[in-house]
C-alpha cells in the first residue's frame, strides 16, 4: 500500500517519523512525503497510483483556495481515501467557522465573532457594543482568520480602543474575535479514531506570559495521568467535528472547568513524544498510533490499540 503524507514546507521530519512507523506496522507499506507545493506533481509523475493502492494523509490544511487544496478535494472525489477528510481539514483550519460550529453544537467553546480590517468606525463600534451589551463579553482575543506564526499575532483587548487597534492591525482581511478565557492552564490531547491517548501536555500562563502554547513549546510539561474529564472533552470534540486524527487544545479555568481552545490536524509532535518517552510512558510513540490507524484505514479497518 502507498501512503502519501502531504506536509508543509517545514513538516518533513515528523512526516518521515510516520512513514517509518508505517513500515514497522507492515513491511510492505511504502510512503511518500510531498510538500503541499509538490503534491499535484506527485500524481502526474506516478501514473500507477490510484484509489485502490494509495491513501492520502494530509498534515497541512487551508480553508480555501490554493491549488493543492483543490487538488486534494479532486482526489477525494475520485475515490481516494483522505485522512482527515477534506471537509474536516477545511473546517478545522478555518478558525472562525470551526469555533462557531463547535459553540453551536453545544461544546464548551468561547463565543466568537467575525470582524474585518476594513470596518469603518461605525461598524467597529457596533460590534464592540453588541459583544459588551448583548453578550456581556468585555474582554476579547483578536487573531488572524487562519492560524499563522504559532499565535504570535494574537492580541487581547479590554477597551474599544485596544479592540479597534488590534483588528485593524491584523494581516488578514477577516479577523476572528473571541471571548477571552481567563485560564490557569492549557492542555493538549491526542485523539485518534475517537479515543484519546491516555496522556497530555500542559503549560500555564504567568503575569509576564499570558499566551502559552502546547504546540512547539519546550517549556510545556508532560502529564502522565490526565483527568478523565479532559480526555472526554477532547473525544467529544473530535466526534462533533468528524475528525480521525486530531490534536485538541483545551483551557482549564480556576474553577476546574474545561473550555476548548482549538482542534488541530497537523503539528510536529517530536517534543511531545520526547517528553512522554523520557517519562517512561507506554504510549509515548504517537507516530506509531497514527501509522497503525492509517494502515487500518487503508484496509477498511478501525482501531489502533
Amino acid at each position: 500500500m502507498m501512503f502519501m503524507i502531504v506536509r508543509t514546507g517545514s513538516g518533513r521530519k515528523y512526516a518521515r517519523r510516520i512513514g517509518q512507523e508505517l513500515k514497522r506496522v507492515n513491511p510492505h507499506n511504502k510512503w511518500l512525503i510531498p510538500s503541499v507545493s509538490y503534491f499535484p506533481e506527485s500524481f502526474r509523475s506516478r501514473p500507477h497510483l490510484n484509489p485502490r493502492n494509495t491513501l492520502i494523509h494530509s498534515r497541512a490544511a487551508y480553508p480555501d483556495g490554493p491549488n493543492w487544496v483543490r487538488n486534494l478535494v479532486a482526489k477525494e472525489a475520485e475515490g481516494y481515501r483522505v485522512v482527515n477528510t477534506t471537509s474536516v481539514l477545511r473546517q478545522t483550519s478555518n478558525k472562525l467557522d470551526c469555533a462557531m460550529f463547535m459553540y453551536d453544537a453545544g461544546l464548551p467553546h468561547p463565543r466568537s465573532w467575525e470582524a474585518k480590517t476594513s470596518y469603518d468606525e461605525g461598524l467597529m463600534r457596533r460590534l464592540w457594543y453588541v459583544m459588551n451589551s448583548d453578550y456581556n463579553v468585555h474582554k476579547v482575543v483578536v487573531k488572524p482568520y487562519t492560524s499563522m506564526d504559532q499565535g504570535a499575532n494574537v492580541k487581547v483587548a479590554e477597551t474599544y480602543e485596544q479592540f479597534a487597534r488590534a483588528v485593524r492591525g491584523m494581516t488578514t482581511g477577516k479577523v476572528v474575535v473571541q471571548e477571552c478565557i481567563d485560564y490557569t492552564a492549557i492542555f493538549r490531547v491526542v485523539v485518534i479514531d475517537g479515543r484519546a491517548l491516555p496522556m497530555s501536555w500542559v503549560d500555564r500562563p504567568t503575569p509576564q506570559r499570558w499566551r502559552v502554547s502546547v504546540c512547539l513549546n519546550r517549556n510545556m510539561q508532560f502529564v502522565r495521568s490526565p483527568d478523565l474529564e479532559l480526555l472526554r472533552v477532547a473525544e467529544d470534540t473530535q466526534a462533533v467535528i468528524g475528525g480521525e486524527i486530531n490534536f485538541v487544545d483545551i483551557f482549564q479555568t480556576a474553577s476546574g472547568r474545561y473550555i476548548l481552545s482549538e482542534i488541530n490536524t497537523a503539528c510536529n509532535l517530536t517534543i511531545h513524544e520526547g517528553m512522554a518517552k523520557a517519562a517512561g510512558h507506554v504510549n509515548w510513540n504517537i507516530a506509531h498510533y497514527i501509522a497503525k490507524y492509517l494502515d487500518g484505514a487503508a484496509r477498511g479497518m478501525h482501531g489502533y490499540y
